[in-house]
């Protein structure tokens, strides 16, 4: 009996706590992207990188005057988390990009701690993790920094998808979490917003049904608390509503303009 006790708090302690060669590696991998961030800090703004900006300057203004959210555009989310920065008298567009590099490095961590438990291995993780960190850190991707909100929706699937992997079929709190998790990372870049359906119909095989509607109920409350906020700061939701329709139709006419362009 005592023997037993004593191997299950080992088996604890060794997901509670992380070994130093595997914080060392982890390091490693986050100094890889927070140097590959900074030889790009100080180049001239990029075209998203301005867009996300206005965004972030805009809802700052608001929210500072007490007149809530402008209700212009869509959601915004990533840019109304980081317009605290336009409160600063400093170089906002360097302060955006040190936030995105923030993300990014916690982003890089999650990979990495997703790699090692999948591989057992300290090595393997660190390799796979630092060659998804420089890849996706590559100027053809994220310009000079800021350029999307990508990396804090990736923020919020890798931890849901560790949670998701690794629970049982009793732990349905845990795929509510994780649903909660994967909306708030589809609200953060809405591009992303097919992976939720998928999600559903994966965990459904792989944990049974019950996980499958617990992870649904999630993210389906976690979206009325998102709109129904989003939606008050901005006066109502008519104007998101109307902004995402304008998008839609954008987009729509840029795809066949790209399409006529290449044909």
């Amino acid at each position: 009996m005592e023997f037993a006790l004593m191997h299950n708090c080992q088996k604890k302690s060794e997901h509670c706590f992380i070994s130093p060669p595997q914080l060392l590696a982890g390091l490693f991998v986050i100094m890889a992207v927070v140097l590959l961030r900074l030889a790009l800090l100080p180049n001239l703004p990029g075209t998203d990188e301005g867009f996300y900006g206005l965004h972030a300057m805009l809802a700052n203004k608001s929210l500072t005057s007490g007149e809530g959210l402008p209700p212009v555009g869509v959601l915004q989310l990533y840019p109304i988390i980081c317009s605290w920065v336009f409160s600063w008298d400093i170089n906002h567009i360097l302060a955006l990009r040190l936030c995105d590099m923030f993300v990014t490095s916690l982003l890089a961590w999650q990979m990495f701690q997703l790699a090692c438990r999948e591989s057992k291995s300290v090595l393997a993780g660190c390799f796979v993790a630092l060659v998804f960190a420089v890849a996706i850190n590559q100027p053809l991707f994220i310009q000079n920094g800021f350029k999307n909100a990508g990396f804090i929706a990736w923020l919020c699937f890798l931890p849901a998808l560790r949670i998701g992997l690794y629970a049982n079929r009793q732990r349905l709190a845990a795929f509510f979490l994780c649903g909660v998790l994967t909306c708030i990372g589809v609200f953060m870049r809405e591009s992303f917003g097919p992976l939720a359906l998928i999600s559903f119909f994966i965990v459904w095989p792989a944990r049974g049904r019950a996980c499958a509607f617990s992870y649904a109920a999630g993210g389906i409350m976690a979206a009325i608390v998102i709109l129904g906020l989003i939606g008050y700061a901005r006066g109502g939701s008519s104007n998101l509503i109307e902004a995402y329709s304008m998008f839609a139709l954008m987009a729509t006419e840029v795809g066949a303009n790209t399409s006529d362009t290449f044909l």
